[in-house]
């Protein structure tokens, strides 16, 4: 069976209800919330919460620009990499994609069946120029040299050996990650919005490079093309077979998918 992991900071009610049959297609759902006080109303799917302090002691912080350096991401890829990883396949799902059915992630997986990586995209920097992204500048060098690749991961697929490799690369350079967090966390306080991470494992580069310093199979899918940085997404561009990103109103996920399934059942 495969995992997939819904990323939220307090899930909406409208998808709880909708991951809460994901088992009937073959899969695990775990809700990993940032809210430290969300109490979930029943047990499926199950809540996964981790303490901060855990993330960071095994060196999953800043792996996103965003929050205070231990959030949703964070957890999520500590509890797969280290916690539970009898999974062959992880799904990383960010709450504000749209996924049209429940059938969506099924048929992505009967097309890519052996691939370490499957996402929407992925851009490689052979020789680490640092032009033309911006988090170039964040790749620990010593670490990491070229290439780099990188993409968009709002929604992607990891393989269990892609997942082992991100856990043995942490744990090898634990003590390295850990002075780059101190330094992140007291730049931040000072600086604010201002500060640019250092040396982080970015989501959007990490698992594409290791694929590609470990030769592992990175796949493209095209059901994945809807999902872009930022962009308001009109209903009538919508069709079953493609999941979007962003979706920032929870509440439109079913009015959505109410309609694409109306707009099915007429042909």
């Amino acid at each position: 069976m495969n995992a997939l992991a819904l990323l939220t900071r307090t899930p909406h009610p409208d998808l709880v209800d909708f991951f809460s049959s994901f088992d009937q297609f073959g899969y695990d759902v775990a809700m990993v919330v940032d809210r430290a006080d969300y109490v979930p109303k029943g047990s499926h799917p199950r809540t996964i919460r981790i303490d901060r302090s855990e993330c960071r002691r095994n060196g999953f912080s800043y792996f996103t620009a965003l929050g205070n350096g231990c959030c949703a991401w964070d957890k999520a890829l500590y509890y797969f990499c280290c916690l539970d990883t009898a999974h062959d396949n992880v799904w990383f799902v960010e709450d504000d994609v749209f996924i049209p059915a429940r059938g969506t992630f099924r048929e992505i997986d009967s097309k890519y069946v052996s691939a370490d990586v499957v996402s929407p995209e992925y851009n490689i920097n052979a020789r680490g120029e640092l032009d033309g992204w911006y988090w170039w500048k964040s790749v620990p060098r010593k670490l990491l040299p070229p290439p780099w690749a990188h993409s968009m991961v709002c929604a992607i697929r990891l393989s269990r050996p892609l997942l082992n490799s991100l856990a043995a690369f942490v744990a090898n350079n634990r003590g390295f990650l850990r002075r780059s967090d101190t330094i992140n966390s007291i730049g931040r306080r000072l600086l604010g919005s201002r500060f640019r991470l250092r040396n982080h494992l970015y989501v959007e580069y990490i698992f594409h490079t290791l694929a590609l310093h470990n030769q592992m199979n990175i796949q493209m899918a095209r059901e994945l093309r809807g999902i872009t940085w930022r962009r308001e997404w009109k209903q009538s561009e919508m069709d079953m077979n493609t999941i979007y990103h962003p979706v920032k109103d929870m509440k439109l996920h079913a009015v959505y998918r109410q309609h694409l399934m109306d707009e099915a059942n007429k042909s």
